[in-house]
């Protein structure tokens, strides 16, 4: 269980560091996405995210 979790920290850092995102935002993210660190990255670079928090 406990490789699981690093792993996931793994993932969600180097989320962070590719697309310059908080790590909260981005585990939040990998979340929704359900584990896919792609389709996460593209969401965390997209205008989408990046508007998502003005309103």
């Amino acid at each position: 269980m406990a490789s699981q979790k690093d792993n996931t920290l793994a993932i969600v850092r180097n989320l962070s560091k590719e697309s310059h995102a908080g790590l909260l935002f981005c585990y939040k993210a990998l979340k929704k996405f359900g584990y896919d660190p792609q389709k996460t990255l593209a969401y965390l670079k997209s205008e989408e995210f990046k508007t998502s928090f003005l309103t």
